[in-house]
């Protein structure tokens, strides 16, 4: 055996320069036989200074210091923590090793070279002892242990710096070298490759500030002890005091001092967190991960629901609400929680700011990356997995990520969130998911242990999604993470159909059931890539500015490399990226049309799999002009001039003043001219694709905005009614009017007839005469008020003044359905007002001879109130629609306004009662049209004289439908019998005017009771229910002490309760005709209102 400094020099050598030989060799060259190895220690495991020399004590110390180095080394680097036992056999040796250490101090030393030999093995003795009961403490599951175990990690460290002192005093060296404690894969820092003053005080300031964490999740841990002995299923909610919270948000505020540090002091402590997590919930992450259980949408999947079907309980773990959190607290798996539920329940529980986990996310998931591109080129041999696990956890922070910022979408700021993390983000997961996947036994395995290559694709469009609805996010920012998104979608596209033509037009058997399973996954990989591709491309077309310039979308600008400063016509744009997705969505145009080869049963389902989301790109991809290659343009030279079936466009069009000789035009209305061939052509091309798929276009599934309409449908809306507002603006004209320029009828006729298939599809009204759609079921209302005003615009084209035909109600009833709840104008405050006072005094409104009635507001003729007019230039769009909707509506005939839905409460109803009660209905929704109309126009004549009729109509169906009070009653009949009994004795009208007027007056008469008139047009009489909704309308309005002193009011009361009563005992005939009187005399009280 040589000397022990040899030999620890002879180790240090061969561990740092002669990779092959591991430190466990060299110790077994130096032992007496490998078998001494099994065993946990080497040599004599108990001496003292009488029975071992001194030489062989030192012998003894530093091989089992090396080993206890080399297994803790071998420890860290192993998941498990415990390779060969290694963990048992450190639980023996380190304890054993300061015993002998302690016992060696007791040698007398001949010399200083044998002291400086002790002090050496004692400080690397002492480190070992910190930095082991440290990667003890943060893995032990018992809360007090492991904070007992940083307190002794402190402990061994401040007596390995007060001997480090001893050594440098003695030797003079200011380091002790370490180069065997030294790992590439999970050992950084400078204090494992060697031991100095200055190191170890850097450390100790990193494990004070590790106690922390051990200390909050103490603290936390007794928290929530008391709040669980306090959660009892008849005590809800939760219950938590002020300190209680007060002490939680101190918990969570230091963590996030902690882990929201700067970039060039966050990794060690995210680092720490991310172990942390992978520690405590790594299991459950692997076994719980199912994102198949789930269709994709962008809004609908992005919700916690869906979130947890596809993570399970893991989900919860890292609570994102207050529910999750008492959830945690009152399970019994929080025994030691993890550090990032220690923070995110801490923050929820006291109502804190949890808008820093924001940036504790990002953090999170750079370093997974980060993690799994330096293990996949490591040479481990389980690289591949634990690469998985690092993509697997990055897709989890990811949705953590996307749903922390769905719910709080207008707190979420540009310092919230990296934009380099969202780059990295997307742009390695569409890496990620072009990847070769080898058809193994051992690949299937990972791959139902891992997430599969699409489901990285959902996760990077839900954050994609979330990522536009923040509203505190700068345009810049989103558009930067969507045009990345995009980019890669169309790199993802060509690639995908590489796949997919390759495997179509392979030699292998198409009855096997592994071909049809590559089929049906690389057809689904497809549809979902194009889905997202036709919904970006939808939402962000081409737009015409004022100058009839093009402004192209911030999508194609990414795909081409074009700067969002504009366009230099001497910059060269990279053009293949366009080329090759136009040409794979060609590829795929001619794969679905081809009807003379033989295909298989799998190819013609995964045609009409894949109909809808290829055409739905394409019609989406034609509404971005502006970036191709201008073809006029590059025929200059041969003077190509342009020919009428270039605009697909009749003669009378392209002839218009809009189109000059090519010779005299400018360089602006040759641009204009370029654009309108482009818009012509993409028309055509877009009514092509939509006529081949509308056998789709009512088709519902798993489609983004599916709560909008029919993806295919919805996607030819957007794109052609933006196409629709860049022809008006390219021609210099209003994009409100009716008819289409001169220069664009026949391609603007070819567009509206388009649209209205597809509107067609979505709301179920017919535009052009064609049959209406019945396949869907489901109502939908225009996803935004621009979607609203488009669809207006659309209409008013085709029922333009030429059309003699009235537009469908249900269009202009479906647009209403998006305008936002705003607050009633001034002028229609003051007619409602008017119309419905309870003006008793009849006689005063018939014969009255002044201008305008009494208590009518005049001011309201004097306000600059019109329908759509000259005002209309500075209103906005929602103004302008509010107006153009209740215009429409009250020039409807009575009878077409309204829902086809059967009104609630008509069970039993007789056939004539429904009609009248529908009937009835209608009157009111016309009334409301009328009056919405005259609160932009109060001077329109002929809507007072409709407002007039409308209550005048609904008081003759009452009194048409009286019912004799004598008579036997059925409360399904309104008529009285055929051959009513005749008066016997026939009277004068002198005679009746003296009996009308003695009961008047004895009877102490009312024309009806209350002071709001509205209740008698908005409830229908002719329905039991409805009129009992009427009584109880009118009573609450009534009060049984008059606060303005108006005896009136107390006397209305006491005449309902008459009324009442009358309906107690059962007599409804006598009932239903009282309120009936009032009914009439109220509505023709309000309709000589009118007409005055």
């Amino acid at each position: 055996m040589c000397n022990v400094i040899i030999f620890s020099h002879y180790c240090f050598v061969s561990l740092s320069f002669t990779p092959p030989v591991t430190g466990f060799d060299v110790i077994a060259d130096a032992s007496e036989s490998y078998s001494e190895l099994i065993s946990p220690w080497y040599g004599e495991e108990t001496f003292d200074d009488a029975n071992l020399p001194f030489e062989r004590a030192l012998q003894v110390v530093s091989v089992n210091l090396l080993v206890a180095e080399l297994r803790f080394k071998r420890c860290e680097c192993n998941d498990s923590g415990d390779h060969f036992n290694d963990g048992v056999k450190l639980d023996f040796i380190v304890p054993n090793l300061m015993q002998c250490i302690s016992i060696m101090s007791r040698y007398d030393a001949a010399s200083n070279d044998q002291i400086a030999i002790i002090l050496e093995l004692k400080c690397r003795y002492h480190w070992l002892a910190s930095t082991y009961y440290t990667w003890l403490g943060h893995r032990c599951n018992d809360i007090s242990v492991s904070k007992d175990a940083d307190d002794l990690s402190l402990e061994y460290l401040d007596v390995c710096l007060e001997i480090l002192s001893e050594y440098q005093q003695l030797c003079g060296e200011q380091n002790i070298k370490t180069p065997h404690l030294v790992s590439p894969d999970n050992r950084h820092g400078s204090h494992w490759a060697s031991l100095s003053v200055d190191v170890l005080v850097n450390y100790k300031q990193y494990l004070l500030s590790t106690a922390v964490v051990s200390k909050n999740r103490q603290a936390f841990h007794n928290i929530s002890c008391q709040l669980k002995e306090g959660l009892t299923p008849d005590i809800e909610p939760l219950s938590i005091t002020e300190d209680q919270k007060n002490e939680l948000s101190s918990l969570g505020a230091e963590l996030v001092n902690r882990y929201k540090a700067g970039k060039e002091q966050s990794r060690e402590k995210t680092e720490e967190l991310f172990n942390d997590f992978i520690l405590a919930h790594g299991v459950h992450l692997v076994s719980e991960n199912n994102d198949d259980r789930i269709s994709h949408d962008w809004e609908v999947a992005i919700s916690t629901s869906n979130e947890k079907n596809v993570w399970g309980n893991v989900w919860s773990a890292i609570p994102s609400t207050k529910t999750e959190s008492i959830e945690q607290i009152s399970s019994t798996l929080l025994s030691n929680p993890s550090i990032m539920q220690v923070l995110s329940c801490s923050l929820l529980l006291s109502e804190g700011d949890t808008q820093p986990l924001l940036s504790i996310y990002s953090q999170l998931i750079s370093f997974a990356l980060e993690s799994r591109a330096r293990i996949l080129q490591s040479s481990t041999e389980d690289r591949t997995e634990k690469g998985n696990m690092m993509l697997l956890a990055s897709q989890y922070f990811v949705d953590k990520l996307a749903d922390k910022m769905s719910k709080a979408p207008s707190e979420v700021l540009d310092d919230d969130i990296d934009e380099q993390t969202l780059h990295s983000i997307i742009q390695l997961y569409q890496n990620t998911s072009v990847e070769h996947e080898v058809q193994t036994e051992e690949a299937n395995d990972q791959n139902r242990k891992y997430p599969a290559r699409c489901e990285l694709f959902h996760s990077a469009s839900r954050l994609v999604f979330a990522v536009r609805q923040c509203q505190g996010l700068s345009t810049e920012i989103k558009h930067s993470v969507e045009s990345i998104y995009f980019a890669g979608l169309v790199k993802v596209f060509v690639k995908g159909k590489i796949e997919f033509s390759s495997l179509i037009t392979s030699v292998s058997d198409k009855r096997l059931k592994t071909w049809q399973t590559q089929l049906n996954n690389k057809a689904s990989k497809i549809c979902f890539i194009a889905n997202e591709l036709a919904e970006l491309m939808s939402k962000y077309t081409t737009c015409i500015d004022s100058d009839g310039n093009a402004r192209v979308s911030h999508l194609m600008k990414g795909l081409v490399g074009l700067e969002n400063n504009g366009h230099d016509q001497n910059e060269s744009l990279d053009i293949a990226p366009l080329a090759q997705f136009s040409e794979s969505l060609l590829w795929f145009w001619k794969f679905m049309n081809n009807r003379i080869d033989a295909t298989s049963p799998s190819e013609n389902a995964v045609k009409d799999r894949l109909l809808v989301s290829v055409c739905a790109t394409m019609i989406a991809l034609c509404g971005s002009p502006g970036v191709s290659v201008d073809f006029a343009s590059s025929m200059s030279e041969r003077k190509y001039i342009p020919t009428n079936s270039d605009y697909f466009d009749s003669d009378n069009s392209v002839n218009g003043v809009f189109l000059p000789d090519v010779s005299v035009e400018s360089e602006l209305q040759h641009s204009k001219r370029t654009l309108t061939r482009k818009y012509c052509q993409l028309t055509q091309c877009i009514s092509l694709v939509f006529e081949f798929s509308e056998k789709a276009a009512s088709r519902d599934g798993c489609y983004p905005s599916r709560q909008h309409g029919p993806f295919l449908s919805l996607v030819a809306v957007r794109t052609l009614s933006n196409m629709a507002d860049d022809i008006f603006t390219l021609f210099s004209e209003d994009i409100w009017n009716e008819e289409w320029p001169y220069g664009a009828r026949e391609c603007g006729s070819t567009l509206d007839s388009v649209l209205s298939k597809a509107y067609s599809s979505i709301y179920g009204f017919s535009l052009t005469g064609q049959a209406q759609n019945s396949d869907s079921s489901k109502s939908y209302a225009p996803e935004s008020i621009m979607a609203a005003a488009q669809l207006f615009r659309s209409v008013k084209r085709v029922y333009n003044k030429h059309n003699r035909r009235s537009p469908p109600t249900k269009a202009f009833e479906t647009m209403e359905m998006a305008l936002p709840v705003v607050e009633e104008n001034a002028v229609s405050k003051a007619i409602r007002g008017y119309m419905f006072d309870a003006d008793k005094d009849v006689d005063t409104v018939r014969f009255g001879r002044v201008v305008t009635p009494t208590g009518f507001p005049e001011w309201v003729f004097n306000e600059a109130q019109s329908g759509i007019g000259a005002s209309d230039e500075d209103s906005s769009c929602v103004e302008i629609l509010r107006r153009g909707i209740c215009r429409e509506l009250a020039k409807c005939p009575i009878s077409h306004i309204g829902s086809d839905e059967p009104e609630e409460g008509n069970e039993g109803l007789s056939e004539e009662r429904e009609s009248t009660q529908r009937y009835e209905l209608s009157l009111g929704r016309k009334f409301r049209a009328v009056i919405d109309d005259l609160s932009y126009d109060p001077r329109n004549i002929e809507n007072w004289m409709v407002l007039s009729e409308c209550l005048g109509f609904k008081a003759d169906i009452i009194c048409d439908r009286l019912v004799r009070e004598n008579d036997p009653y059925d409360t399904s009949d309104f008529c009285p019998p055929m051959n009513p009994a005749k008066s016997l004795a026939a009277r004068s009208l002198d005679e009746l005017h003296k009996i009308q007027s003695s009961e008047y007056t004895h009877r102490n008469w009312h024309p009806f009771i209350g002071k709001d008139l509205s209740a008698y047009m908005q409830y229908p009489w002719s329905n039991l229910n409805s009129l009992r909704d009427c009584s109880k309308h009118v009573e609450s309005s009534l009060s049984p002490v008059s606060e303005s002193g108006d005896e009136s009011e107390t006397v209305d009361l006491q005449i309902w309760r008459e009324i009442e009563s009358i309906f107690e005992k059962g007599e409804y005939t006598s009932w239903a005709n009282a309120w009936a009187g009032m009914f009439v005399t109220a509505l023709r009280t309000m309709r000589m209102k009118a007409l005055r």
